[in-house]
């Protein structure tokens, strides 16, 4: 019941951020695949210097952390 009401509560957010405006979505497209682009090619120089359990460690206590704050 917990999950339910988390997943509603971000649906809900996700669903304020629909405008309907055509240049908003090509907005978020471009910004979403420079990310992923410039993640990608980042990753590669990195990878030398940070320890990817760290990363995952770190989105793992991120996520706890996040949805620790949410009250249902």
């Amino acid at each position: 019941m917990g999950l339910s009401r988390v997943i509603y509560k971000e649906a809900s957010f996700i669903n304020n951020l629909q405008t309907g405006y055509i240049y908003h979505y090509a907005l978020s497209i471009l910004i979403g695949c420079t990310l992923l682009i410039f993640t990608k090619q980042c990753w590669f120089f990195l990878s030398s210097y940070i320890d990817f359990r760290i990363i995952a460690l770190i989105s793992v206590m991120y996520t706890f952390c996040y949805f620790g704050k949410i009250k249902l």
